[in-house]
């Protein structure tokens, strides 16, 4: 169950740096970050899962429920699992990891109120 959450904690990740790349994408070129629904749900997902529980002292949600699944088991990991894993966990502060997130999640919210998405955009 460990690795599936780490999967979806990756994708989530992923998704979450994407759509920074998106946001600052669509300022320059406003027909790539158009589409409503996507921009409300990464600007919420960014806020929910990282930034405030980084900000309030905590982790994210994802961290937690994977370290809970995964527990203190020695089993050797799969090599696309440890990949993910090394990809995801950065040997940083914790301070500068919370210090890019907020960065990314200002960025998204930057271009969001900037160019905020119009009602009727929800389609590419």
């Amino acid at each position: 169950m460990g690795d599936f959450i780490l999967a979806v904690h990756f994708a989530w990740a992923a998704w979450m740096i994407a759509g920074v790349v998106l946001a600052v994408a669509g300022f320059v070129w406003p027909r790539v970050w158009r589409w409503r629904v996507f921009r409300i749900l990464h600007l919420a997902g960014i806020a929910a899962t990282a930034t405030v529980p980084l900000w309030a002292g905590g982790v994210c949600p994802l961290t937690r429920w994977e370290a809970d699944a995964l527990g203190n088991g020695a089993a050797p990991e799969p090599f696309l699992i440890s990949w993910m894993r090394r990809l995801l966990y950065w040997d940083v502060s914790p301070v500068v990891l919370s210090l890019l997130v907020a960065a990314g999640a200002a960025i998204t919210l930057a271009v969001f109120i900037a160019r905020p998405p119009k009602r009727g955009a929800g389609r590419p």
